[in-house]
């Protein structure tokens, strides 16, 4: 009986060791989600106020070295406006609570493929219906951080992004032909919780029960790969 016990227990133990890590994820979440209201409800109205005024002076004073310096303060204040509503989207990504998955993920890898001047192939349009919104978070944040590896890091010239379901497992991949990197060379991994990078994304995926690979190498680009549990 206490072998079985034991047994019992020790199967038991992956489950809990998970735990901590959710809870930061959670407690991340919900930090980025005050953060990116503070934005969008607070920050940015302030600034668009302050654009309307300038525009208002600058049609009373359209020449002359003053209405240069409004033209450019005006110029200013509409790339912090961008700038407040690119960092409220990337913190709490609106469109997957108003829309689910796929479209929130097309809308992201456009606008940042966009903005890095490289190309993009998406084939997510298989995944439509609701998924759980633990999943769909972690999904989100996954891709979300392999395209910001990819438009920072990578020197690639163009990705995919592929989303399906198979075998009631959500399938992620993303896939640059950039420069790669050594996979021997990467620091190990910290024991729990929070995390940045490939270790960020390896957490999220293990947070909701899936696992996440990585393949690369030197000038043979990079591939994220990521099966997460779909639990209805």
């Amino acid at each position: 009986m206490r072998s079985i016990g034991h047994k019992r227990r020790a199967a038991r133990k992956p489950r809990r060791a998970r735990a901590p890590a959710q809870q930061v994820l959670e407690a991340q979440e919900l930090e980025r989600s005050r953060i990116a209201r503070e934005l969008h409800d607070q920050i940015g109205p302030l600034l668009s106020l302050v654009r309307q005024n300038l525009g208002t002076i600058q049609r009373a004073v359209p020449n002359g070295d003053n209405g240069t310096l409004v033209r450019q303060g005006i110029d200013y204040l509409e790339r912090a406006i961008e700038r407040v509503r690119t960092l409220s989207f990337d913190l709490r990504p609106a469109l997957v609570e108003e829309l689910g998955l796929s479209p929130a993920i097309a809308s992201y890898a456009r606008r940042q493929a966009k903005r890095a001047g490289i190309g993009v192939r998406l084939a997510v349009g298989s995944v439509q219906r609701r998924l759980p919104k633990d999943v769909e978070t972690a999904a989100f944040r996954i891709v979300q951080e392999a395209v910001t590896n990819v438009t920072r890091h990578a020197r690639a010239r163009r990705f995919e992004i592929t989303l399906g379901e198979a075998d009631g497992m959500l399938e992620i991949e993303v896939k640059d032909d950039g420069t790669g990197f050594d996979m021997g060379a990467l620091p190990p991994p910290r024991p729990t919780g929070g995390g940045l990078g490939l270790r960020g994304m390896r957490e999220r995926a293990e947070a909701v029960g899936g696992h996440l690979t990585i393949a690369s190498g030197a000038r043979e680009g990079t591939v994220v790969s990521a099966r997460l549990p779909i639990r209805d």
